[in-house]
């Protein structure tokens, strides 16, 4: 298992509408061009739903949402890996989000050198973009 994770100043609550929401990822992850099949209750990611996710530069990636324990993680498998999204509140305020890589360990360490730093970064960005909506601001 590998990941990587970041500490925001935005609630947990915001965290989670911001990572669990397909519409919301080009947001705070502009690799991120899109979803499609993947929801279910007020656009929230939906354990055992099917679809496609579009990356910048690739075809349609196929995914499956495996689990989802709402308000705090969710899971998606993308081919070998499976990819855990979680939200963890903060004793001193503001939360974790962190993104968990599961899977053959040759094929968590591809992944972990290839994604691993700019998942970061995007994940840093997701606390960038969450203040400036609390703050009544658009991201760009």
């Amino acid at each position: 298992m590998r990941s990587v994770a970041a500490d925001l100043d935005i609630s947990p609550e915001q965290a989670w509408e911001l990572y669990s929401h397909p519409d919301e990822w080009p947001a705070w992850a502009p690799h991120m061009r899109g979803a499609s099949g993947l929801t279910g209750y007020r656009g929230e990611v939906r354990a055992g739903a099917s679809g496609l996710v579009w990356l910048m530069g690739f075809a349609p990636i196929p995914v499956k949402v495996t689990w989802v324990d709402r308000g705090h993680s969710w899971s998606w498998k993308v081919g070998p890996v499976e990819m855990d999204h979680v939200v963890e509140p903060r004793d001193e305020g503001g939360c974790r989000v962190a993104l968990v890589f599961r899977g053959p360990s040759v094929v968590e360490d591809l992944v972990a050198v290839l994604y691993g730093t700019p998942a970061q970064l995007f994940l840093r960005n997701m606390g960038r973009v969450g203040r400036l909506s609390r703050n009544g601001a658009r991201a760009s």
